[in-house]
């Protein structure tokens, strides 16, 4: 039985590491860009052109 207790607890400790990897990964990338200039972004660069 004690096995299994410690078994559990391992599983446990290990889903709580990879849980804290990836949260730790996502904070540090950053919200994503757009792939494409939008609208706003092509005015302001032709305004900054002239």
């Amino acid at each position: 039985m004690l096995r299994r207790t410690a078994a559990r607890y391992s599983r446990s400790v290990a889903a709580a590491l990879i849980a804290v990897a990836a949260l730790t990964m996502a904070a540090h990338t950053g919200p994503a860009g757009s792939a494409e200039p939008g609208p706003a972004r092509q005015v302001e660069q032709l305004q900054n052109a002239r």
